[in-house]
């Protein structure tokens, strides 16, 4: 499973083994769109590249408390990660609505792992619902350089 993936490259090689190894959850876009239904827990995880540089785009969706959570991870040195941020836009397939987010990216962890930290957004069914049309939720992550 990519989530748990250890093995240890370059840059270059870490690139090329996504793409080769882990392409259904490299981004060439920093759009998402997927179905969603609110009856089900979704984890899912996708690869955005930024400059030089990897993230890991992390999100959850928990049934039973109807909270949706994102977090960005640089893939890379931990003491790397203060240089950036990243802005989540969840936007209602049209463009007409939006709930809009910066905030910092966090060290690598595990999905798991991932929301135990203050390094995520979190958003409850109540502010999302009117941007989820016809059972597609759609947001799009741009990263940026921490001034």
């Amino acid at each position: 499973d990519h989530l748990d993936c250890s093995e240890s490259f370059s840059y270059l090689q870490l690139l090329h083994h996504i793409e080769k190894s882990h392409y259904e959850c490299f981004l060439e876009f920093d759009s998402i769109s997927f179905p969603f239904d609110i009856n089900d827990d979704i984890w899912e995880c996708y690869i955005l590249k930024y400059s030089s540089n990897l993230f890991r785009v992390y999100f959850n969706y928990m049934k039973k408390t109807k909270i949706f959570y994102w977090a960005v991870q640089l893939i890379g040195p931990p003491e790397e990660v203060a240089k950036y941020k990243y802005e989540l836009d969840i936007t209602d397939k049209y463009g007409n609505n939006r709930l809009y987010t910066k905030a910092q990216c966090a060290a690598q962890s595990k999905l798991a792992d991932s929301f135990q930290n203050d390094n995520f957004v979190s958003f409850n069914y109540n502010q999302i619902s009117r941007l989820i049309l016809n059972d597609q939720l759609t947001y799009r992550v741009r990263i940026l350089t921490a001034i």
